[in-house]
Protein backbone atom coordinates (compact mmCIF):
# COMPACT_ATOMS: atom_id res chain seq x y z
CA UNK A 1 0.00 0.00 0.00
CA UNK A 2 2.84 2.55 0.70
CA UNK A 3 4.38 1.79 -2.88
CA UNK A 4 1.34 2.82 -4.49
CA UNK A 5 0.79 5.83 -2.36
CA UNK A 6 4.28 7.12 -3.06
CA UNK A 7 4.05 5.96 -6.74
CA UNK A 8 0.83 8.25 -6.94
CA UNK A 9 2.10 11.17 -5.63
CA UNK A 10 5.37 10.69 -8.09
CA UNK A 11 2.70 10.38 -10.75
CA UNK A 12 1.40 13.68 -9.78
CA UNK A 13 4.44 15.26 -9.48
CA UNK A 14 5.36 14.43 -13.34
CA UNK A 15 1.80 15.01 -14.66
CA UNK A 16 1.11 18.17 -13.10
CA UNK A 17 3.42 20.75 -14.43
CA UNK A 18 2.00 20.16 -17.99
CA UNK A 19 -1.44 20.83 -17.01
CA UNK A 20 -0.66 23.77 -15.17
CA UNK A 21 0.61 25.39 -18.08
CA UNK A 22 -2.46 23.88 -20.40
CA UNK A 23 -4.47 26.64 -19.69
CA UNK A 24 -6.95 25.07 -17.22
CA UNK A 25 -6.27 27.70 -14.63
CA UNK A 26 -3.32 26.10 -13.02
CA UNK A 27 -0.14 27.89 -11.21
CA UNK A 28 3.46 27.48 -10.38
CA UNK A 29 4.79 29.17 -7.03
CA UNK A 30 8.42 29.92 -5.46
CA UNK A 31 8.72 30.80 -1.88
CA UNK A 32 10.95 31.81 0.47
CA UNK A 33 10.49 30.20 3.94
CA UNK A 34 11.24 31.57 7.56
CA UNK A 35 10.97 28.34 9.23
CA UNK A 36 10.98 26.86 12.49
CA UNK A 37 12.63 22.85 12.90
CA UNK A 38 11.83 21.02 15.78
CA UNK A 39 14.83 18.76 17.28
CA UNK A 40 15.67 15.61 15.57
CA UNK A 41 15.47 12.54 17.92
CA UNK A 42 18.03 9.24 16.84
CA UNK A 43 20.98 6.90 17.73
CA UNK A 44 24.33 8.65 18.02
CA UNK A 45 27.10 6.69 16.69
CA UNK A 46 24.74 3.59 16.67
CA UNK A 47 23.79 3.61 20.31
CA UNK A 48 21.11 5.05 22.58
CA UNK A 49 18.57 8.24 21.76
CA UNK A 50 19.82 11.30 21.17
CA UNK A 51 17.79 15.19 20.65
CA UNK A 52 19.71 16.88 17.73
CA UNK A 53 19.11 20.42 18.03
CA UNK A 54 18.58 22.29 14.49
CA UNK A 55 18.79 25.59 13.46
CA UNK A 56 17.99 27.41 9.83
CA UNK A 57 19.85 28.68 7.57
CA UNK A 58 17.97 28.38 4.03
CA UNK A 59 14.30 27.46 3.50
CA UNK A 60 12.80 28.06 0.54
CA UNK A 61 9.96 26.00 -1.47
CA UNK A 62 8.45 25.66 -4.24
CA UNK A 63 4.38 24.25 -5.44
CA UNK A 64 2.17 23.81 -8.66
CA UNK A 65 -1.48 22.64 -8.66
CA UNK A 66 -4.35 23.67 -10.72
CA UNK A 67 -8.14 25.09 -9.74
CA UNK A 68 -10.54 22.06 -9.40
CA UNK A 69 -13.73 24.31 -8.48
CA UNK A 70 -13.66 28.09 -7.83
CA UNK A 71 -13.80 27.01 -4.22
CA UNK A 72 -10.86 24.25 -4.45
CA UNK A 73 -7.68 23.67 -5.99
CA UNK A 74 -5.41 21.16 -5.77
CA UNK A 75 -1.28 21.17 -4.91
CA UNK A 76 1.66 20.16 -4.97
CA UNK A 77 4.03 21.53 -2.62
CA UNK A 78 7.95 20.91 -1.87
CA UNK A 79 9.98 22.63 0.44
CA UNK A 80 13.84 22.50 1.20
CA UNK A 81 15.39 23.42 4.77
CA UNK A 82 19.24 23.19 5.20
CA UNK A 83 21.18 24.71 8.89
CA UNK A 84 23.23 23.57 11.72
CA UNK A 85 23.30 20.94 14.25
CA UNK A 86 23.82 22.99 17.27
CA UNK A 87 23.44 20.80 20.09
CA UNK A 88 23.54 17.09 20.51
CA UNK A 89 22.09 16.15 23.81
CA UNK A 90 23.02 19.38 24.87
CA UNK A 91 26.53 19.11 24.29
CA UNK A 92 27.98 22.10 21.73
CA UNK A 93 28.86 20.42 18.20
CA UNK A 94 31.65 20.98 16.44
CA UNK A 95 31.77 23.77 13.59
CA UNK A 96 30.51 22.43 10.21
CA UNK A 97 27.76 19.77 12.02
CA UNK A 98 24.74 20.11 9.45
CA UNK A 99 21.71 18.90 8.46
CA UNK A 100 19.31 18.93 4.95
CA UNK A 101 16.04 18.48 4.84
CA UNK A 102 13.30 18.25 2.30
CA UNK A 103 9.39 17.13 2.17
CA UNK A 104 6.95 16.95 -0.40
CA UNK A 105 2.75 17.00 -0.10
CA UNK A 106 0.13 16.28 -2.57
CA UNK A 107 -2.83 18.23 -0.74
CA UNK A 108 -6.16 20.47 -1.67
CA UNK A 109 -7.12 23.67 -0.37
CA UNK A 110 -10.04 25.59 0.02
CA UNK A 111 -10.36 28.85 -1.36
CA UNK A 112 -12.83 30.55 1.13
CA UNK A 113 -14.02 33.71 -0.69
CA UNK A 114 -12.35 36.11 -3.27
CA UNK A 115 -12.61 39.91 -1.61
CA UNK A 116 -11.82 42.59 -4.55
CA UNK A 117 -9.44 45.31 -3.46
CA UNK A 118 -10.91 48.27 -6.01
CA UNK A 119 -13.73 48.85 -8.40
CA UNK A 120 -12.15 46.80 -11.32
CA UNK A 121 -12.05 43.84 -9.55
CA UNK A 122 -8.47 43.08 -11.04
CA UNK A 123 -7.15 43.54 -7.47
CA UNK A 124 -8.22 40.91 -4.53
CA UNK A 125 -7.67 38.78 -1.79
CA UNK A 126 -8.05 34.71 -1.12
CA UNK A 127 -7.92 33.46 1.82
CA UNK A 128 -7.56 29.60 2.14
CA UNK A 129 -6.79 26.44 3.85
CA UNK A 130 -5.03 23.15 3.22
CA UNK A 131 -4.23 19.97 4.14
CA UNK A 132 -1.67 17.72 2.50
CA UNK A 133 -0.09 14.25 2.77
CA UNK A 134 3.40 13.03 1.65
CA UNK A 135 6.52 12.34 2.55
CA UNK A 136 9.89 13.45 4.49
CA UNK A 137 13.41 12.91 4.01
CA UNK A 138 16.28 14.55 6.36
CA UNK A 139 20.24 14.06 6.35
CA UNK A 140 22.70 15.19 9.14
CA UNK A 141 26.66 15.01 9.78
CA UNK A 142 27.54 15.89 13.60
CA UNK A 143 29.58 15.53 16.22
CA UNK A 144 30.17 16.80 19.87
CA UNK A 145 33.07 19.47 20.11
CA UNK A 146 34.18 17.51 23.48
CA UNK A 147 35.22 14.42 21.64
CA UNK A 148 38.56 13.73 20.58
CA UNK A 149 38.28 12.57 16.03
CA UNK A 150 40.20 9.64 15.73
CA UNK A 151 43.58 9.15 13.95
CA UNK A 152 44.91 7.31 11.20
CA UNK A 153 45.36 3.51 11.13
CA UNK A 154 42.46 2.07 12.59
CA UNK A 155 39.03 1.64 13.89
CA UNK A 156 40.28 4.15 17.14
CA UNK A 157 43.20 5.06 15.05
CA UNK A 158 46.71 4.47 15.51
CA UNK A 159 47.57 5.80 19.29
CA UNK A 160 44.18 7.30 19.24
CA UNK A 161 43.30 8.12 22.87
CA UNK A 162 40.42 6.26 24.77
CA UNK A 163 36.82 7.10 23.74
CA UNK A 164 37.88 8.95 20.14
CA UNK A 165 35.14 9.61 17.62
CA UNK A 166 34.70 10.73 14.82
CA UNK A 167 31.12 11.92 15.12
CA UNK A 168 27.77 10.54 13.38
CA UNK A 169 26.00 10.86 9.93
CA UNK A 170 22.48 9.50 9.44
CA UNK A 171 19.38 9.92 7.66
CA UNK A 172 15.45 9.30 7.66
CA UNK A 173 12.50 9.52 6.44
CA UNK A 174 8.61 9.19 6.73
CA UNK A 175 4.94 10.15 6.22
CA UNK A 176 3.91 13.15 6.96
CA UNK A 177 0.58 15.51 7.17
CA UNK A 178 0.51 19.18 6.24
CA UNK A 179 -1.99 21.86 7.48
CA UNK A 180 -1.81 25.13 5.57
CA UNK A 181 -3.45 28.47 6.12
CA UNK A 182 -2.94 31.44 3.65
CA UNK A 183 -3.96 34.33 1.55
CA UNK A 184 -3.33 34.55 -1.82
CA UNK A 185 -3.13 38.87 -3.06
CA UNK A 186 -4.14 39.26 -7.10
CA UNK A 187 -1.88 41.71 -8.26
CA UNK A 188 -2.52 40.75 -12.12
CA UNK A 189 -5.08 37.91 -13.63
CA UNK A 190 -1.96 36.15 -14.16
CA UNK A 191 0.52 37.24 -10.93
CA UNK A 192 0.05 37.07 -7.48
CA UNK A 193 1.45 37.01 -4.27
CA UNK A 194 1.40 34.29 -1.58
CA UNK A 195 1.49 34.51 2.04
CA UNK A 196 0.98 31.74 4.01
CA UNK A 197 1.84 29.74 7.04
CA UNK A 198 2.55 25.63 6.94
CA UNK A 199 2.62 23.14 10.08
CA UNK A 200 4.26 19.53 8.98
CA UNK A 201 3.90 17.01 10.81
CA UNK A 202 7.17 14.24 9.83
CA UNK A 203 10.35 12.71 10.87
CA UNK A 204 10.30 16.16 12.84
CA UNK A 205 8.08 18.76 13.52
CA UNK A 206 8.04 22.00 11.21
CA UNK A 207 6.23 25.79 11.11
CA UNK A 208 7.11 27.81 8.15
CA UNK A 209 5.96 31.21 7.26
CA UNK A 210 6.15 31.66 3.64
CA UNK A 211 5.97 34.39 1.04
CA UNK A 212 5.98 33.54 -2.53
CA UNK A 213 5.18 34.86 -6.45
CA UNK A 214 2.59 32.78 -8.39
CA UNK A 215 2.31 32.91 -12.15
CA UNK A 216 -1.40 32.01 -12.79
CA UNK A 217 -2.46 30.04 -15.98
Amino acid sequence: MNKIKYLLVAALWVVMPGQANAGDKGYIQASYSLADIGDATGPYRGSGSATYSLDEDLAVGASVGWNLHKNFALEVKLNYIEGDVTEIDSATTRTGSQYNYAVATVGVNYNIDRFALDKTGQFAVIPYVGAGVGYDVGYLDAQKDSEVNCGPGSALGAGAQDGCASGDNRNEHGSVMRASVGGLVELHKNIGLDINYDYVWGTVDTHMANVGLRLMF
